[in-house]
């Protein structure tokens, strides 16, 4: 198994993308600490990791919170000893409109939380990685970060931050054998790419199949994926054969 005897630490990790990775990590031998703001979820996940014969520590966490972000690694290194992998994936979508009219409230609640927690939770690992040899951080982006859409604006500064902070991290740390890297991810089937999609249709009368037709060539954004289609790339990053590998921001398709 690629991930036998390894600890990650998962954010988002109750639902979508953060679950599919949780539990494809498991399969591979993993033990799981699984973070998310709604307990009930993560608890349930836990669940399903167990059951699949690996470890898993739930901590409610909400990742733009220093002190509960610290509180959530602290747990993690006191239960397993270690943190082999990040998966930084908590993030919200934020409001949808034109920039111009987005509140300075919706916009630092946007930034606070895909940006500013990603950057909180691998600050607080970097430490413990430092101490055991290496580590693994995968952060999460998304191709709007490469090349923004209108009415998405908030989402899309963060995810463009993402890229900057995982290219920063990577020189910073290569000499500690941590690699540094992010998934740009196309648009997901998640109840998060839902909402922000219906939203965006609701407000130009158009679906989202109508949108991205009428962009044409212009569309960054390919076919739909399902959260299960993206665990591969998560597990090549997470597994010891990625290593020389960091600074990248891999898109997804």
């Amino acid at each position: 198994m690629k991930l036998d005897g390894k600890v990650a630490l998962v954010t988002g990790a109750g639902r979508g993308i953060g679950r599919a990775v949780a539990l494809a990590f498991a399969r591979e031998g993993a033990s799981l600490a699984l973070a998310a703001r709604t307990e009930s979820e993560i608890q349930g996940v836990a669940q399903e990791v167990r059951a699949l014969g690996r470890r898993a520590l739930a901590i409610r966490t909400d990742v733009s919170d220093e002190a509960e972000v610290n509180r959530m690694v602290a747990r993690t290194i006191a239960e397993y000893g270690r943190i082999d992998i990040l998966v930084n994936n908590a993030g919200i979508g934020g409001p949808v409109g034109p920039l111009a009219e987005v509140s300075l409230k919706d916009w630092q609640r946007t930034l606070d939380t895909n940006l500013t927690g990603e950057f909180l939770c691998a600050k607080a690992v970097i430490s413990q990685m430092k101490e055991q040899g290496g580590g693994r951080i995968i952060n999460v982006s998304s191709v709007l970060g490469k090349r923004p859409l209108p009415l998405f604006g908030a989402y899309s500064v963060t995810k463009a931050g993402i890229i900057a902070l995982t290219q920063t991290l990577a020189k910073e740390l290569s000499a500690y054998n941590i690699s540094v890297n992010c998934l740009t991810l196309t648009v997901t089937d998640t109840e998060l790419a839902r909402t922000l999609h219906g939203e965006a249709a609701r407000l130009t009368g158009e679906t989202f199949e109508e949108r991205w037709r009428r962009r044409g060539a212009e569309a960054p954004l390919g076919r739909v994926a399902t959260p299960e289609d993206l665990v591969p790339m998560f597990l090549m990053l997470a597994s010891e054969g990625s290593a020389p590998l960091s600074g990248e921001a891999i898109d997804v398709p």
